[in-house]
């Protein structure tokens, strides 16, 4: 759950540069982008300066077991506020 705090914090940077006006014009494909990310970056762990896959697929965990909106809504319960301030101060001018 925190991983999405580690996203949005520091301005964004793990979103650097990304057009949140093209790319996320609406916030339902913000989180789905936001769920697909935390899959894809916590799929893996550090081990011997490599990275190694985790020996559980995050991704069958969210799909299959919690179930996609389910996820995203236990993400907005936990952290909705921090979330939506990041995508409204990263949307203001679109």
């Amino acid at each position: 759950m925190n991983e999405a705090l580690l996203m949005i914090a520091d301005d964004g940077a793990f979103y650097g540069g990304i057009d949140f006006c093209y790319h996320y014009p609406t916030f339902e494909g913000f989180m789905e982008d936001m769920v697909d990310e935390i899959i894809r970056n916590y799929g893996y762990h550090i081990q011997d300066d490599k990275y190694k896959p985790l020996k559980y697929n995050v991704g069958d965990f969210i799909y299959d077991v919690v179930g996609f909106e389910n996820f995203i809504n236990i993400l907005l319960d936990a952290h909705g506020d921090e979330i939506m301030a990041f995508y409204e101060s990263e949307t203001k001018d679109c």
